[in-house]
């Protein structure tokens, strides 16, 4: 068995063990309990979690010299587009993203298989809860949108991103001024400038980062990453597919290679603002900075996300929540007619302030 895969003959023994043993019913990984429950008679099996995650060397030969679809089944909506990955033993009957019922099954997917994940420990029922909490903040939200949070419009989604370990050393050097102030001119043109005495300077710094998050997505951006965050990532566990049941997992669409240069960019950012903060100085005129990265490593880690949608005006909306700490991020349309019933109010307003004013001011 390579490191990545099975053999066909070990997923058959694999999809087995997900039947419940009493009635023989298909076994799906609940939240709460954490353990994998059958809906039918209500046993429930323990999954024996690893905490410890093997981390990876970084090598993006990987992109491209392993394949995931050994134990697992991949379909893609002829929709929207939207690639999704589940259990070998699961079958899409409808695109978590547009609801679509045209979703086609494609074999052998490319590409690096998880080694870890984050199991959800929000149910979906808990998320609906919180989105319709979230919706109810968002004034200008159609009604109709509200009306169309159901639970059937609900689907978790393992998200996929990268994190890195790296240890860095970095050389700098650069020019920076402090202020001093003088006292100039005479008389009624006396006054004070402030100037600045320019220095040269340099050092080293050492940093030692770890879990390193580079969303890798093809549906979440950074924007929806930064609001569903932080996902407590001290919590992962090895990867078992057995937290796919009745779940399903996006396919990363930003390979290793750009993952790491996402990453990377993010280190040296945290290099540069640690160096600057390290310089006693008011300005910083220039700052040239070169790093070094050994004992690069990576993880693939699955990030639980719940999906929501809702249809207004016949185009579909996605709304994200973190399936452990329910944070929601996503767009709403806007209703016109609530806008312009704040418009007309406030401009009302602004008519009896002013009428108010010139009463008061005969």
């Amino acid at each position: 068995m390579s490191e990545y895969g099975q053999t066909q003959q070990e997923v058959r023994q694999d999809v087995d063990v997900f039947k419940c043993k009493n009635c023989g019913n298909d076994l799906t990984f609940e939240p709460k309990s954490g353990k994998l429950a059958c809906e039918h008679c209500g046993t429930v099996e323990d999954i024996h979690v690893e905490r410890f995650v093997e981390q990876r060397p970084v090598d993006f030969s990987l992109d491209t010299q392993v394949r995931w679809g050994a134990e697992t089944r991949t379909f893609k909506c002829d929709n929207c587009g939207a690639t999704t990955t589940f259990d070998r033993a699961e079958f899409a009957s409808e695109c978590a993203y547009c609801g679509s019922n045209k979703v086609l099954n494609i074999e052998q997917f490319e590409g690096i298989k998880p080694n870890a994940l984050l199991p959800f420990t929000l149910t979906a029922a808990d998320a609906r809860a919180k989105w319709l909490a979230w919706l109810k903040k968002k004034f200008f939200a159609p009604r109709a949108i509200k009306r169309d949070a159901s639970l059937d419009h609900i689907k978790g989604v393992y998200s996929p991103c990268w994190t890195f370990d790296s240890d860095t050393f970095s050389h700098y050097n650069g020019v920076a001024g402090k202020y001093y102030y003088v006292t100039v001119g005479s008389g009624k043109n006396r006054h004070t400038e402030r100037r600045i005495r320019y220095f040269p300077f340099s050092g080293t710094i050492a940093r030692n980062f770890r879990d390193v998050l580079v969303e890798a997505s093809p549906h979440l951006t950074d924007k929806d990453m930064a609001r569903l965050n932080p996902f407590p990532m001290g919590n992962a566990v090895a990867y078992d597919r057995r937290f796919l049941s009745g779940f399903s997992a996006d396919h990363y669409d930003k390979s290793l290679q750009a993952g790491w240069k996402d990453g990377e960019k993010i280190m040296r950012g945290q290099i540069q603002n640690a160096i600057r903060r390290s310089i006693n100085a008011d300005v910083i005129q220039s700052l040239n900075v070169n790093t070094s990265f050994s004992n690069s490593t990576f993880k693939h880690v699955l990030l639980p996300v719940y999906v929501s949608r809702a249809t207004f005006k016949e185009k579909v909306y996605n709304f994200f929540i973190n399936g452990i700490n329910g944070k929601v991020s996503g767009k709403t349309p806007v209703s016109g007619g609530k806008v312009a019933l704040t418009v007309g109010l406030a401009v009302l307003g602004v008519a009896v302030a002013g009428l108010l004013v010139w009463l008061l001011g005969n």
